[in-house]
């Protein structure tokens, strides 16, 4: 069976032995189990999912692939989204199952689907997953129902890279961001520009970069040559702005649902319409992805 699936999540499994977990709730990603470059070493999770995350629909599940829609952030103080909760609605509603649109030894791929609440402007959202043996993509439709009105919004793809066992936060670095301006939230909103190739994370990071390039890379920094997960390259389509976070010790030990430690073992590398609102006209679609792939260290610093 390509899937399965019951009342709380989707299953996805690939011929190679790649597999990964999509709830129903948020239309999360929880889990991506990859194989290696190599093939002497069986799949392993590449997103992390902290310990305390809640998984019954009472809150937004902190890791995996959470989806902003159609805020990221805090609501705004006016405006028909002014009565959001942080980030959206589309993390903390529960997506209704659409179907499976791929079968084959390439990939398995299925599709989720939501409508907006009544209370806010009309949207209807489709989320496909993606899995081959060492990919996962992931894709949102954005479609306005309204034959008046443009559909204003921002999408964010919130992904939490899980790290390898030898690696920690100190020890990541994302590359292809040198150059691209960025709002800084831990400075209170600063505007600078990156100035470094490798953005590292070991002091709290929360940067929203505008217009990054479409393919950046996440390497992890020590990594010995040949051995699996040096890095995952991540492409996007359609997402011009990467928000690299992670909490640290100060302002993630606040965090009820992350438990400790848990920021050392992943950083957030999240594309999407983050710097301002995107909007969608009457009768039309809007679509943004993301692909990420494993590779090994090595072959990427040897291919520029």
């Amino acid at each position: 069976m390509p899937y399965s699936r019951d009342d709380t999540k989707i299953t996805l499994k690939h011929s190679s032995g790649s597999a990964a977990e999509v709830h129903f709730y948020g239309a999360t990603v929880t889990s991506w189990n990859s194989l290696p470059m190599t093939n002497d070493s069986p799949p392993s999770e590449r997103l992390f999912l902290s310990e305390k995350a809640h998984l019954d629909g009472s809150k937004a599940i902190r890791g995996g692939i959470p989806i902003c829609f159609p805020i990221f952030g805090p609501p705004p103080k006016g405006g028909p989204y002014k009565d959001l909760p942080q980030h959206g609605y589309a993390r903390t509603s529960t997506w209704a199952w659409s179907g499976i649109l791929l079968d084959s030894d390439d990939g398995v791929s299925v599709k989720l689907t939501l409508d907006a609440p009544p209370s806010f402007p009309p949207a209807t959202l489709a989320y496909t997953v993606t899995l081959t043996a060492h990919q996962l993509s992931t894709t949102l439709h954005v479609s306005n129902p309204s034959s008046s009105f443009p559909l204003p919004f921002q999408a964010l793809l919130h992904t939490y890279l899980l790290l390898p066992p030898h690696s920690s936060a100190a020890k990541v670095g994302v590359r292809g961001l040198a150059g691209v301006e960025y709002t800084d939230k831990v400075r209170g909103g600063a505007r600078d520009k990156e100035h470094r190739e490798v953005v590292s994370v070991e002091t709290e990071t929360d940067r929203v970069y505008v217009g990054a390039p479409d393919d950046i890379w996440v390497g992890y920094l020590g990594q010995g040559k040949g051995e699996p997960g040096g890095g995952v390259d991540v492409r996007k389509k359609n997402l011009p702005d990467v928000t690299v976070w992670n909490p640290q010790a100060d302002a993630g030990s606040k965090m009820a649902d992350l438990h400790a430690g848990g920021w050392e073992r992943f950083v957030c590398v999240e594309p999407g319409v983050a710097s301002k609102f995107e909007e969608v006209a009457p009768g039309k679609e809007w679509i943004g992805f993301q692909v990420r792939e494993l590779l090994l260290q090595s072959r990427r610093e040897e291919g520029g």
